[in-house]
């Protein structure tokens, strides 16, 4: 169903499907994602590239859309595209009803400095971040070095991208403005698995966000088996597009 071309386009090389889905879903405040849903549920009903235009928020994703419609000529392109705008009109509905802010506690990034350093990831060679790039939403980031033997920022791969899977690190950020906790990104280098450490770890951030007040919890284009068998995420089937290594998963979400 999902071809290489449009994977490419959608998900593995220049991510529109996440681009579309991390600014509609973890970012805009409710009125924007009232006039995306909008916009998805007439598209989903007649389709207009005009109207599909309007979901570009950037030069970049309104290029990428152009270059998506290019590809009206390849098998199942209306099937992909529909069944992306479904999943992304079902999540906006979701989040138009669930979103609503908590507290943020006093002194939170000291707490969660405090509270990370008891995670099996941290020993003294971690380097631990912590930024409210905007009112209410922190994003943490803990990298260590021991368990990451090819660390080195300034690597970049042949097609000029950062390299993933690479170091261990997690990253997530907490939305006190949606009540919305996301996983950005959370690897153990390959020559450290196998002892949980990354499970171990995971399970025990989620938990000191459930602490801090957070009821919902998410993680972009999973990895299925994974995050619903360990993590206990609700991933419907109709989310996902393609099968193989040609396949894209919107999200994973799970609700306390």
């Amino acid at each position: 169903m999902l071809n290489r071309k449009l994977y490419s386009i959608l998900s593995s090389d220049k991510d529109l499907g996440i681009l579309l889905h991390s600014h509609y879903i973890y970012v805009s405040d409710k009125n924007n994602q009232i006039k995306a849903r909008d916009i998805v549920h007439n598209l989903i009903q007649e389709y207009e590239d005009p109207k599909f235009l309007e979901l570009g928020y950037s030069q970049n994703t309104k290029e990428l859309i152009r270059e998506f419609i290019s590809c009206k000529n390849e098998p199942n392109w209306k099937k992909v595209l529909n069944k992306f705008l479904k999943g992304l009109l079902e999540l906006l509905e979701r989040e138009i009803i669930k979103a609503h802010p908590i507290n943020i506690p006093k002194n939170i990034s000291q707490l969660i400095n405090l509270e990370i350093k008891k995670i099996p990831m941290y020993n003294k060679s971690a380097i631990i971040n912590i930024t409210e790039s905007t009112k209410g939403i922190f994003a943490v980031s803990l990298l260590n070095k021991d368990y990451s033997p090819d660390y080195n920022p300034k690597i970049l791969s042949n097609h000029g991208v950062w390299e993933y899977w690479r170091d261990t690190q997690l990253v997530f950020i907490l939305n006190f403005n949606k009540d919305l906790f996301i996983w950005d990104y959370i690897n153990v280098h390959k020559e450290f698995q196998g002892k949980r450490l990354g499970t171990k770890s995971a399970i025990m951030v989620e938990k000191i966000a459930e602490e801090i007040g957070f009821t919902r919890f998410t993680i972009e284009h999973p990895y299925r088996q994974y995050w619903t068998k360990v993590m206990n995420y609700n991933i419907p089937y109709r989310y996902r597009i393609g099968s193989g290594r040609c396949q894209y998963t919107l999200e994973g979400y799970k609700e306390l």
